[in-house]
């Protein structure tokens, strides 16, 4: 009988680790925020898109973001809102001019976006990996520029389940560099001389038979 309880114990003391340990696995999965530059190299004083995109993420109801870069380098122009929310229902896209702030201080701008559901809550929020916003920057200088999500004096970063929840994220750092078209042209040619001229090199002088 002593034996009987004794395992019987033992066998529920697995089971709630058992509980525990699969739980801890599954709340490991990490909600991401990153932003995706072009993937061609863009030119001075042209405008281009950024996505913000979040993956792995489980009943998104609401997130603002505020994104900062280098100044010299970046000036953000506008913002518009992506399709992942829009996927679940109708939404409200926080977006005005004052939210870019190109001139923080002397390195550094920054711009911030919002958005929330209008749907019923009780449905839930959206799942799974998409585009948040897209972010049009104009180059305004030559150099690399990160873009680094994060808060201002004024403004956080956040993510809200559909019960107001905060869900918990990490973020990816990426850069954007900016390079005029000339220099390209210029590096293409001086690759394209140096193989003609090894090419060159590499030719046989011409055999002179004797008679």
């Amino acid at each position: 009988m002593k034996s009987i309880k004794k395992a019987l114990i033992i066998m529920l003391i697995l089971l709630v680790l058992y509980g525990f340990f699969t739980y801890k696995v599954s709340a490991a999965t990490s909600v991401t925020l990153t932003p995706i530059s072009p993937s061609s190299v863009p030119e001075p004083y042209t405008v281009f898109d950024v996505n913000i995109t979040i993956s792995d993420v489980t009943n998104l109801y609401a997130w603002q973001i505020v994104l900062w870069f280098r100044n010299d380098v970046l000036h953000a122009v506008n913002a518009t809102e992506g399709p992942f929310l829009r996927q679940v229902g109708d939404t409200y896209f926080a977006f005005l001019p004052e939210n870019i702030v190109n001139s923080y201080n002397e390195t550094h701008g920054y711009i911030f976006v919002g958005c929330s559901g209008l749907w019923d809550p009780a449905l839930g929020g959206a799942n799974g990996t998409g585009v948040l916003c897209t972010i049009k920057f104009n180059g305004t200088g030559i150099g690399l520029s990160d873009l680094v999500i994060g808060n201002c004096p004024s403004y956080i970063t956040y993510l809200e389940d559909h019960n107001e929840n905060p869900i918990s994220f990490d973020v990816t750092v990426t850069e954007v560099n900016i390079i005029p078209e000339f220099q390209v042209m210029t590096i293409m040619l001086i690759m394209l001389l140096s193989s003609s001229f090894i090419m060159l090199r590499r030719k046989k002088r011409p055999i002179n038979f004797k008679q």
